[in-house]
């Protein structure tokens, strides 16, 4: 999300993660429940597109290790190492 900081890309993710969840997928006879997870992380000055694509996929390995459909967030450390926070989900 370009232009986007990162607390309205996170309330829009968990927005996006909610209707998901909160709406019904008709197929045929069945009526099946959707959930999603997603990890974020904010662009940094040193990243390279190969990187900041990293530190996204390990928040979202984060959020599905922590019992799925959530968003968690590559943060920074106080020492400048990437660590991931579960922000929201069940």
């Amino acid at each position: 999300m370009p232009e986007t900081d990162f607390d309205l890309a996170e309330r829009v993710a968990e927005r996006c993660r909610n209707a998901l969840e909160t709406t019904p997928v008709a197929i045929g006879d069945h009526t099946l429940r959707v959930t999603t997870s997603a990890g974020l992380a904010s662009f940094r000055e040193q990243d390279s597109l190969k990187s900041l694509i990293a530190r996204a996929d390990a928040a979202l390995f984060s959020a599905k290790a922590a019992g799925r459909n959530r968003v968690a967030i590559a943060a920074k450390d106080s020492f400048g190492a990437d660590s991931k926070t579960d922000v929201s989900g069940d």
